[in-house]
């Protein structure tokens, strides 16, 4: 019994953990939505149906279409009960409900809840919640307690054991003939709206932030935005508009991290980092052959320009020099220790680089592509040493 036990926790664990996926804007309109009853049991069976943006058992899986049961094996059992669906027309109220279920000698429940697929924005509002089991309210509330973990579109929390602000909404005793949950949404067609101002996006949404991961649109000059799914825009992905059109981009000041690659071998002219950046991956602007001009916003406390080149605040380490900058010639500052992974990557303008023995780390592929290249530094110096090593012109300087 205490190895099934195991196992099943194991299960229930592994499933409560899963976040949903990463979702691409998609624009609906505000008479196209659907909400549906979720109901997860916990005793020994772990009797359940799944909420819309669960991978492996959300909506148009068998697991999906009525109550069922998964075992270790992930083997699913299927059992009677009648769910009654809502189709979302527009702001209004709605009801879900399950009729007649069969929870299989289960007696307690963990989850119950509203799944939607309508996209999470500062526009949506769900109030009015009621609750009912066997024709009795158990409990109303004029908010809607939205599931945190759901990171792209609203499910009404209404008892969750894994959620404390959830936990102890009602303990209800299985089984029961028939239940029935009552919500109000409003905001949808502004909500729409919204949607539709992301369409040219894609993102990775997480519970308290989100990601842009990439770019469908055909414009070269983008404004990218600082809230999506009801959450700011903190991060742009690693790879996120590399090899893109985009030749000018504006960064909202959500930003904190720019991820690897996000723009490498785009089409940008210039870049402004933004006040509240914290974090330039490697490689962020490489090969970007055309980008002359890096600004960094005033107050940022991570990063600097001195010369149009991109070092962090305390001059310590030389995170990118622009590919399209003019002159042949550079010489790096004598504060700079660190070389950051693909910092000069593609300039193929630059002739002559002279580096001080006080640079001590040099990052992978930092002047990959740098075909017309001489290093001057001193003779066994780490820079003299990996320009020998990496097959560069090296002469001592």
């Amino acid at each position: 019994m205490k190895k099934i036990m195991l196992t099943f926790l194991a299960v229930v664990v592994a499933f409560a953990m899963f976040l949903g996926f990463t979702p691409t804007t998609t624009t609906k309109a505000a008479t196209d939505y659907h909400a549906y009853m979720g109901i997860q049991t916990n005793t020994n069976l772990w009797v359940f149906r799944n909420k819309f943006d669960d991978e492996t058992y959300g909506l148009g899986t068998d697991a999906f279409k009525g109550l069922s049961s998964v075992d270790s094996k992930k083997v699913v059992t299927h059992y009677d009960g009648t769910f009654t669906d809502a189709n979302i027309t527009g702001d209004g109220t709605y009801t879900v409900t399950l009729d007649n279920p069969d929870f299989a000698g289960e007696t307690n429940m963990s989850q119950l809840f509203v799944s939607t697929d309508i996209p999470l924005s500062d526009s949506l509002k769900v109030t009015n919640v009621i609750v009912k089991i066997d024709g009795k309210t158990i409990y109303t509330f004029d908010k809607a307690m939205l599931n945190p973990d759901s990171t792209t579109c609203a499910l009404i929390m209404c008892q969750d054991i894994w959620h404390k602000e959830a936990s102890n909404l009602f303990l209800s005793n299985l089984p029961f003939t028939k239940c029935e949950i009552t919500f109000t949404v409003s905001g949808l067609a502004k909500g729409a709206a919204e949607q539709e101002a992301l369409k040219d996006f894609t993102f990775k949404a997480s519970k308290d932030h989100v990601a842009i991961s990439g770019y469908t649109g055909s414009d070269t000059s983008v404004k990218l935005p600082s809230r999506a799914y009801g959450k700011d825009v903190t991060e742009i992905s690693p790879n996120a508009f590399e090899n893109s059109k985009i030749k000018e981009v504006t960064i909202p000041s959500t930003v904190t991290k720019i991820g690897k690659y996000a723009f490498a071998s785009s089409k940008l002219t210039s870049i402004t980092i933004p006040k509240g950046v914290t974090s330039i991956a490697d490689g962020a602007f490489a090969s970007c052959s055309g980008l002359q001009k890096i600004t960094v916003a005033k107050g940022n406390t991570s990063y600097v320009v001195k010369e149009g080149v991109l070092f962090s605040k305390d001059m310590k380490t030389l995170v990118q020099y622009p590919v399209g900058k003019t002159g042949s010639a550079y010489t790096i500052p004598s504060s700079v220790t660190k070389i950051q992974a693909c910092a000069f990557e593609g300039c193929t303008k630059l002739t002559k680089l002279t580096i001080s023995n006080k640079v001590t780390t040099i990052g992978k592929d930092a002047f990959k592509g740098c075909s017309k290249l001489t290093i001057y530094a001193p003779s066994g110096s780490t820079a003299y040493d990996y320009a020998v090593k990496q097959g560069i012109k090296v002469k001592k300087g």
